[in-house]
């Protein structure tokens, strides 16, 4: 009786055990299935050719949100004009600038907030305590530096992104491709809003904000649309 008992014990042990093993190792399987999901769903990337490329600014789009962390579900959406700009795509590499046209600053979502207050929030945005677009109407990115990844169109782009008279460096993953005889790059980063003196509702400038404080980080995405200057 002691030794059936003292083998369900030691039968346990081994099953707890090769559990543990496992939630520290997982299979070969596994790792997988996670690296499957960090690949792109269009494995026909097209690279795109060497030249000029001008921006078409009604195909193309600079998405922003915002929230305030503290409130569940406050996350703000909206879009940036693009205005004009320029890419040139060299062999293993990308340049060029993007002017952004402030005054069209949008607002698409209004999660969390005071439904009716769109136009209002709208015209928070274009003010001196954002991006003042009285008096910047425009901001800039210039790609100064563009590393080609391992995979088709994949790049790690560097520039310098100018708001409101003030330049940082930002740098995040792109992907430049053709589709359809354009050139398109799409992107997805965060920028810490406050680098450029954008602080109206920071927690890291104004105490007693409590859950009305507005967060530091913005997060963009760009959709780029551009045609070649010959065709």
């Amino acid at each position: 009786m002691l030794m059936k008992y003292t083998l369900s014990i030691a039968i346990a042990l081994a099953i707890i055990l090769v559990g543990w093993f496992l939630l520290k190792n997982p299979t070969s399987e596994t790792v997988v299935e996670t690296q499957r999901q960090n690949i792109p769903q269009d494995s026909e990337i097209t690279e795109v050719g060497q030249g000029t490329y001008t921006l078409v600014p009604e195909e193309s789009e600079i998405a922003w949100t915002a929230q305030k962390p503290l409130i569940p579900g406050y996350v703000h959406r909206g879009t940036m004009g693009v205005k004009e700009g320029t890419l040139n795509a060299r062999t293993g590499t990308i340049s060029g600038e993007i002017i952004i046209d402030m005054n069209q600053v949008k607002l698409v979502s209004l999660g969390g907030g005071k439904a009716g207050n769109e136009s209002k929030l709208e015209a928070h945005l274009k003010s001196g305590d954002f991006f003042d677009v009285g008096k910047y109407p425009i901001s800039t990115f210039v790609i100064t530096q563009a590393i080609k990844g391992e995979t088709a169109g994949a790049y790690t782009l560097t520039g310098s992104l100018t708001m409101k008279d003030v330049t940082h460096e930002v740098s995040f993953p792109a992907q430049v491709f053709d589709e359809d005889g354009k050139l398109h790059l799409t992107a997805q980063f965060e920028i810490d809003r406050t680098q450029w003196n954008i602080t109206f509702g920071s927690a890291s400038f104004f105490d007693n904000l409590a859950e009305n404080a507005i967060g530091d980080m913005v997060g963009l995405t760009l959709d780029l649309v551009a045609t070649a200057e010959n065709s």
